[in-house]
């Protein structure tokens, strides 16, 4: 029996200054009963793999509580408050750190663009622009709201278009500059499957959570690798 692999995208919780609220910790809560429910046995989350020492002493300090401690910075993350929270929930004893780290110089692309290729530099930000507007603006959104908008294949095909493809026509039929640069995020995504294959297990439930900027590639190679069964986060949101 293939692996069952459920990847959630999300945003990085150390970048809102509100996940320390009483709210918002409950709704956390609240998406790691939805979470649980999909009963993995295995939890992998975006920690480098030479980290996993670290990992291990974090989930060792966090389980003897259970308690968010907004004074303990690490706590504040998606790692500790959906990852931690659900292996506890579901009685797991090990979190794996599959991150596989690649520098990735986002801006240098639409920097070189602006210099030697303008009106492709301005079709880029356009699209970034439009693909920005997508977003929820009433603030009235809960984190399940929020994650399962990250998670729609709409919105993941516009992030990955806007952010990521767009940049790739950069230097086309010249010295590809955009090809170069992207090659690296998708070598990153390539090393973070490489490890998450490394810890599945034939009828493993994995669940993996990660930055919604990678699900496009990572959705695309659980659904593509004929050891895993690929598993949608919107059917437990």
């Amino acid at each position: 029996m293939n692996a069952q692999v459920m990847v959630l995208g999300t945003f990085h919780f150390n970048q809102r200054s509100d996940m320390k609220s009483a709210k918002h910790q409950a709704q956390a809560l609240e998406v790691v009963g939805k979470l649980a429910s999909f009963k993995p046995n295995k939890i992998a989350v975006e920690q480098r793999v030479h980290k996993q020492k670290l990992v291990n002493e974090r989930f060792r300090l966090f389980s003897a509580t259970g308690i968010i401690d907004n004074d303990t910075p690490w706590h504040i993350n998606e790692t500790v408050m959906l990852g931690f929270q659900t292996a506890l929930k579901c009685n797991i004893s090990k979190i794996h750190a599959i991150d596989y780290m690649r520098l990735f110089f986002y801006d240098w692309p639409i920097k070189y663009a602006k210099r030697k290729f303008p009106a492709i530099a301005e079709k880029i930000i356009q699209e970034q622009k439009q693909f920005r507007e997508l977003k929820p603006k009433n603030g009235d959104e809960t984190l399940t709201d929020t994650l399962a908008f990250l998670n729609s294949p709409n919105y993941i095909s516009a992030l990955h278009n806007a952010e990521y493809l767009s940049l790739n026509q950069v230097g086309a039929l010249k010295n590809y500059f955009g090809t170069r640069i992207l090659s690296s995020w998708f070598r990153r995504n390539l090393g973070i499957f490489a490890n998450l294959q490394a810890i599945c297990n034939d009828g493993d439930r994995v669940l993996v959570i990660y930055g919604a900027g990678h699900l496009s590639t990572l959705n695309t190679f659980v659904q593509e690798y004929n050891r895993m069964d690929f598993i949608s986060p919107l059917v437990y949101l």
